[in-house]
């Protein structure tokens, strides 16, 4: 991130005079919280002055209190692994040896924030279902420039790291990461017990705590996925129980290798149905096309940003077991795709006649489209403005149709947006744009953790 010197000096300066009455919480040896986020009033005030660009991206790598994330997310971890003489008893932060140079520390902080962002893949564990289905059809791996789908059996898997596979480090990092571990040894990717992953790219500061933007991103996207391909019918919902969870671990990118920072697990909702989709392996389906699709479609965001929401809220009301909830969703999903300004008048009209001439196939299935869609509408209107708590059959049934209509919705707009693509035989830079996820990773050898965090200022 680009800071120029002046702002440098400014936020260096603050930090060298503010710091130090930063206190400890000596209960339990953990940096006090209040008085990190009140250094932030200030920090973040100082960074309100720097140019829009500037201010754009330090909230979207690490949101509206910075220095929050920076000092309570990188030295709280840096504490828990220091001697317990070097914590005991000390009554501020730069009490503690590692932190008693304040110029160095402060430097450090700004340094920190200056060489934002860095740089993340996110591999979440797909079902078993999927890496059988896609096995025995013999999909390639399907690249872009976010995400990627890939198998263990696949020879880019090389290029991926493979989470819960581990063997002892033997690398020189030992000395540095001295509790981490080797991940995805090359000798278990085999097809034996195929497994396959969604990659996703991430930049920021990968924080779940104190810096959740990027976490957030990769949730978004992942429903974006999800929904996108159940609105496609390349994925279907079943009612049978899902195999495993849908954990993910989050590997940072750092000097020339890829180590782990973070995992976890989806939430429950999401996981809960994402373990019962399965791949519609139809023969008349070309899962290949209709995965690279749905990449391509989230890749060209954010030109295409209404099309990733409307993906997202349709997963949204399929994983929520709130049927008025479910219903709300839905709705938001055909607005978002729809579109209509906020507050517009006859704003049911428009979104009912939007979608009668976008997805009916007929002049009269339009005109019933259009009376079925307001139809629909008036449920919406019993929630919001009445604060209706359950549906009726009659409801529930309102609530299906309108699954249905957000599908051909999800349907038309997907193709259409395809339509609008480029020709990648025509138009190189698609290829460039395409590839950049497997080359930028290529050949990466996978080091240890990055646990300990960077040596500390002192």
């Amino acid at each position: 991130m680009d800071l120029d010197n002046r702002l440098k000096d400014r936020l260096v300066g603050y930090l060298r005079a503010e710091l130090p009455k930063v206190r400890m919480n000596k209960v339990v040896q953990a940096i006090d919280y209040s008085d990190v986020f009140a250094l932030d009033k200030g920090f973040s005030a100082l960074l309100q002055k720097a140019n829009k660009e500037v201010r754009e991206q330090v909230e979207y790598y690490v949101g509206e209190r910075p220095l929050v994330a920076l000092v309570l997310g990188e030295f709280s971890r840096e504490i828990e692994q220091m001697l317990p003489q070097d914590v005991s008893g000390r009554a501020t932060l730069c009490d503690i040896p590692q932190y008693s140079n304040v110029e160095a520390l402060a430097n450090r902080i700004v340094e920190m924030l200056a060489a934002l962002p860095r740089k993340y893949v996110v591999a979440l564990e797909l079902p078993v279902s999927w890496a059988k289905v896609l096995y025995t059809r013999e999909i390639p791996p399907i690249l872009g420039r976010q995400l990627a789908v890939v198998g263990s059996w696949h020879d880019a898997s090389k290029e991926f790291p493979i989470p819960g596979i581990e063997r002892s480090a033997t690398s020189i990092f030992n000395n540095i990461f001295a509790k981490s571990t080797w991940s995805a040894p090359s000798e278990a990717r085999g097809p034996d017990s195929p497994r396959c992953f969604l990659y996703v790219r991430l930049e920021g500061l990968v924080d779940s705590v104190f810096s959740p933007q990027p976490t957030h991103r990769f949730t978004n996207l992942v429903k974006a996925f999800f929904g996108l391909a159940m609105g496609i019918d390349l994925l279907l919902p079943t009612i049978s129980l899902g195999a495993g969870a849908l954990r993910y671990d989050v590997y940072e990118e750092r000097e020339g290798a890829f180590g782990k920072v973070e995992d976890g697990l989806l939430d429950d909702g999401t996981r809960a149905l994402a373990s019962k989709l399965r791949i519609n392996h139809a023969e008349s389906k070309n899962i290949s096309a209709d995965f690279q699709k749905v990449i391509q479609i989230l890749d060209a965001d954010p030109e295409l940003p209404q099309l990733a929401l409307g993906g997202r809220w349709y997963f949204d009301s399929f994983a929520n077991s709130d049927e008025v909830m479910g219903f709300m969703q839905l709705a938001i999903c055909a607005e978002t795709l729809l579109g209509t300004d906020d507050g517009a008048d006859g704003v049911t009209g428009i979104l009912a006649s939007r979608c009668g001439y976008l997805i009916a196939t007929s002049a009269k299935e339009r005109d019933d489209l259009v009376s079925e869609f307001r139809s629909i509408y008036k449920v919406r209107s019993k929630i919001v403005h009445r604060g209706l708590g359950a549906l009726k059959e009659s409801e529930r049934q309102q609530l299906r149709r309108l699954r249905v209509i957000c599908s051909r919705i999800l349907q038309k707009e997907v193709d259409l947006a395809i339509a609008d693509l480029p020709d990648p035989e025509k138009w190189k830079d698609l290829h460039q744009t395409i590839d950049k996820f497997a080359a930028a990773i290529k050949g990466l050898p996978l080091l240890p953790s990055f646990e300990s965090g960077s040596s500390t200022g002192s």
